[in-house]
Protein backbone atom coordinates (compact mmCIF):
# COMPACT_ATOMS: atom_id res chain seq x y z
CA UNK A 1 0.00 0.00 0.00
CA UNK A 2 1.16 3.50 -0.81
CA UNK A 3 3.02 4.46 2.47
CA UNK A 4 0.68 8.39 2.07
CA UNK A 5 -2.56 6.17 1.63
CA UNK A 6 -1.39 4.38 4.45
CA UNK A 7 -0.47 7.47 6.69
CA UNK A 8 -3.96 9.55 5.62
CA UNK A 9 -5.78 6.05 6.73
CA UNK A 10 -4.43 6.78 9.90
CA UNK A 11 -4.42 10.30 10.70
CA UNK A 12 -8.32 10.21 8.92
CA UNK A 13 -8.91 7.48 11.89
CA UNK A 14 -7.95 9.38 14.41
CA UNK A 15 -9.18 12.24 13.59
CA UNK A 16 -12.74 10.87 13.32
CA UNK A 17 -12.10 8.77 16.44
CA UNK A 18 -13.13 11.66 18.47
CA UNK A 19 -16.39 11.91 16.17
CA UNK A 20 -16.83 8.37 17.20
CA UNK A 21 -16.29 7.88 20.76
CA UNK A 22 -18.17 10.28 21.66
CA UNK A 23 -21.37 9.01 20.34
CA UNK A 24 -24.05 6.69 22.04
CA UNK A 25 -22.18 3.35 22.10
CA UNK A 26 -25.62 1.93 22.04
CA UNK A 27 -26.44 3.32 18.77
CA UNK A 28 -23.11 3.09 16.29
CA UNK A 29 -24.60 4.51 12.94
CA UNK A 30 -24.10 2.99 9.14
CA UNK A 31 -21.63 5.96 8.66
CA UNK A 32 -19.60 5.30 12.17
CA UNK A 33 -19.24 1.78 11.59
CA UNK A 34 -17.71 2.66 7.76
CA UNK A 35 -15.70 5.12 9.39
CA UNK A 36 -14.40 2.79 12.39
CA UNK A 37 -13.59 -0.35 9.71
CA UNK A 38 -12.09 1.88 7.96
CA UNK A 39 -9.12 2.20 9.66
CA UNK A 40 -8.43 -1.90 9.39
CA UNK A 41 -7.84 -1.25 5.69
CA UNK A 42 -4.17 -0.29 6.35
CA UNK A 43 -3.14 -3.85 7.32
CA UNK A 44 -6.47 -6.20 6.30
CA UNK A 45 -6.74 -4.62 3.09
CA UNK A 46 -9.90 -2.75 1.59
CA UNK A 47 -12.98 -4.36 2.75
CA UNK A 48 -11.04 -6.58 4.78
CA UNK A 49 -9.86 -8.59 2.05
CA UNK A 50 -6.22 -8.49 2.12
CA UNK A 51 -4.04 -11.54 1.25
CA UNK A 52 -1.12 -12.94 2.53
CA UNK A 53 0.17 -12.79 6.30
CA UNK A 54 -2.35 -10.70 7.70
CA UNK A 55 -5.61 -12.69 7.47
CA UNK A 56 -8.62 -11.12 5.75
CA UNK A 57 -11.50 -10.26 7.78
CA UNK A 58 -14.41 -9.97 4.54
CA UNK A 59 -17.47 -12.59 5.34
CA UNK A 60 -15.16 -14.36 8.70
CA UNK A 61 -18.30 -15.31 11.32
CA UNK A 62 -19.38 -12.38 13.52
CA UNK A 63 -19.14 -14.60 16.54
CA UNK A 64 -15.53 -15.26 15.62
CA UNK A 65 -14.29 -11.62 14.72
CA UNK A 66 -15.99 -10.48 17.81
CA UNK A 67 -14.24 -12.78 20.02
CA UNK A 68 -10.60 -12.14 18.76
CA UNK A 69 -11.33 -8.31 18.90
CA UNK A 70 -12.62 -8.14 22.36
CA UNK A 71 -9.41 -11.04 23.41
CA UNK A 72 -7.17 -8.51 21.70
CA UNK A 73 -8.79 -6.24 23.85
CA UNK A 74 -8.33 -8.05 26.94
CA UNK A 75 -4.95 -8.99 26.75
CA UNK A 76 -5.85 -12.79 26.26
CA UNK A 77 -5.06 -13.38 22.82
CA UNK A 78 -1.17 -13.94 22.98
CA UNK A 79 -0.79 -13.69 19.17
CA UNK A 80 -1.81 -10.17 19.22
CA UNK A 81 1.18 -8.10 17.32
CA UNK A 82 -0.12 -4.19 17.43
CA UNK A 83 -4.01 -5.37 17.98
CA UNK A 84 -4.08 -5.00 21.42
CA UNK A 85 -2.87 -1.59 21.04
CA UNK A 86 -5.83 -0.59 17.62
CA UNK A 87 -8.49 -1.67 19.55
CA UNK A 88 -7.49 -0.61 23.43
CA UNK A 89 -9.98 2.15 23.18
CA UNK A 90 -12.47 1.10 21.60
CA UNK A 91 -15.93 0.25 23.28
CA UNK A 92 -17.37 -3.05 23.31
CA UNK A 93 -20.48 -1.99 21.33
CA UNK A 94 -17.58 -0.22 18.76
CA UNK A 95 -15.63 -3.54 18.40
CA UNK A 96 -19.04 -5.84 17.62
CA UNK A 97 -19.89 -2.90 14.93
CA UNK A 98 -16.57 -3.71 13.42
CA UNK A 99 -17.10 -7.11 13.79
CA UNK A 100 -20.77 -7.24 11.96
CA UNK A 101 -19.40 -4.89 8.92
CA UNK A 102 -16.76 -7.52 8.00
CA UNK A 103 -18.48 -10.74 8.96
CA UNK A 104 -21.51 -8.89 6.30
CA UNK A 105 -19.22 -8.59 3.26
CA UNK A 106 -19.55 -11.24 0.98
Amino acid sequence: MDRHLSLALTLGGLLLWGTVATADTDEISTRQTSLLAASCATCHGTQGRMSGAVPPLAGRSYDVLRQQLLAFQSGEASHATVMDRVVANYSEAELEAIARYFAAIE
